[in-house]
């Protein structure tokens, strides 16, 4: 059941995001919005972690991988913020939704990893069939979104 809750919290998440980022930054800009989603997923976590009773080691060497992670995670994120000033949702969306796709095969290249299963191209084709589905006819495409690209 942890399993399934913890899928279904990934799609929600990962299907919302790309809309909540062009809404975040309305009016405050993008760093404000960047900003306030890793201030406001820092409070959640602190929140869970106290509500679950779990704490996390607070040695010296743990304290570097958090900074250092979190540093990627928000320097990473606020050019996905940047960017979306200038190329609408959907097209942030299926850059997400292509990435999965992106690393498998770059993973395959680069490290020589197993071959797909057919149950893995088979889940790929599923993929890009529905990002094909949703957005084959959006052409919500101006000169401004070429910023997002460089």
């Amino acid at each position: 059941m942890l399993v399934k809750a913890a899928y279904i919290g990934v799609i929600i998440i990962w299907s919302t995001t790309p809309l909540a980022i062009q809404w975040s930054s309305i009016g405050g800009g993008y760093l404000f919005g960047v900003s306030a989603r890793m201030l406001i997923g820092l409070l959640v976590l602190y929140l869970l972690f106290k509500l679950i009773k779990l704490s996390l080691p607070m040695t010296r060497s743990a304290l570097k991988v958090y900074i250092v992670s979190g540093m990627g995670i928000f320097t990473s994120m606020t050019t996905v913020y940047w960017g979306a000033q200038f190329i609408p949702s959907g097209w942030i969306a299926v850059m997400f939704g292509l990435s999965p796709i992106f690393t498998g095969v770059l993973s395959k290249i680069l490290y020589q990893q197993k071959s797909f299963s057919k149950l893995q191209l088979l889940g790929m084709m599923c993929g890009l069939v529905g990002l094909i589905t949703i957005f084959g006819n959006s052409n919500d495409f101006n000169t401004d979104a070429a910023w997002a690209y460089s």
